[in-house]
């Protein structure tokens, strides 16, 4: 049976009641909105070197039909620039530089946004290094959001080719949750963001990646946010993994929302994006 993502969000609940996620979205769209805002302007005219073009891509920018598509600080603000020679700062002076960089976001965002619900949680790429990557699948620039300058859509690998390329980044995940017991058994408190950050940016692939090999066009899977994933999920009888990775961003919210004080909430987002990744891994091999 098909589930309403309405029906699985209603098992979140923060003290008996529902937290008005659009009011809370609402508020952190307008912090998104600042943040890219500020960094066109640092990118633009606070830095010696060019940068050709810059665009933000992922979650932050993708439609938010519920509030598993953005959870603030769990989901980071994706920006991807390309420069003249492929670096951001002369070599000599980089730490210098980026660290001013850092303050100078901080700052303006702080300026321009005092009453915030959130800081972004920034993500600088360089394309240059991004492309060296075998197993790159650049964006379409429909899926993308410029910033400033024009970029260019590369030729795009055929769909065969992004299918395998899905395959082995999550099969190679599986060394990952090898090691995960190690990594959680002396855990206690803030300990956990650490082990939350090497695992969000794994989770959230994950399924597409799943999807993908079943597939007629997987860069379009790359372009869905997470509510149409899940309804994908379950459209195909992927239910547990529906449930998994609602209860992953829905655990987050709880985890923000706590000021990242419940405890609970940090073990319950590891063991959701654990369990996520497993059963992932799973059904790549042994198809159901």
């Amino acid at each position: 049976m098909r589930h309403s993502k309405e029906t699985l969000l209603k098992q979140f609940r923060h003290n008996s009641d529902m937290p008005d996620y659009h009011a809370l979205q609402k508020d952190a769209k307008k912090d998104v909105e600042t943040a890219l805002d500020v960094w066109s302007d640092i990118l633009q005219h606070r830095i010696d070197i060019k940068v050709q073009y810059a665009y933000a891509k992922g979650s932050s920018v993708k439609p938010w039909d519920s509030p598993v598509d953005y959870v603030p600080v769990i989901s980071d603000l994706d920006i991807h620039i390309r420069t003249e020679d492929g670096n951001l700062f002369p070599e000599d002076e980089s730490f210098k530089q980026a660290m001013r960089m850092s303050e100078e976001f901080e700052s303006q965002f702080l300026g321009n946004r005092p009453k915030y619900l959130h800081i972004p949680r920034n993500q600088i790429i360089l394309m240059g290094k991004l492309e060296q990557l075998d197993n790159y699948t650049p964006p379409r620039k429909q899926d993308v959001r410029t910033l400033f300058g024009a970029y260019q859509e590369p030729p795009l690998p055929p769909a065969a080719r992004i299918r395998a390329i899905d395959r082995t980044n999550l099969l190679n995940e599986e060394a990952y949750l090898q090691e995960m017991p190690m990594m959680v058994l002396d855990k206690t408190g803030l300990d956990y963001w650490n082990v939350i950050r090497k695992m969000n940016w794994r989770v959230s692939p994950a399924p597409i990646r799943l999807l993908n090999q079943t597939s007629d066009n997987p860069i379009e899977t790359w372009a869905w946010n997470r509510s149409r994933i899940i309804d994908e999920l379950e459209a195909q009888n992927h239910h547990e993994l529906a449930n998994l990775y609602t209860r992953f961003y829905m655990s987050s919210w709880t985890l923000f929302l706590s000021k990242f004080s419940d405890l609970q909430a940090f073990r319950e987002v590891v063991r959701s994006g654990y369990y996520l990744l497993q059963r992932c891994i799973q059904e790549m091999k042994h198809p159901s």
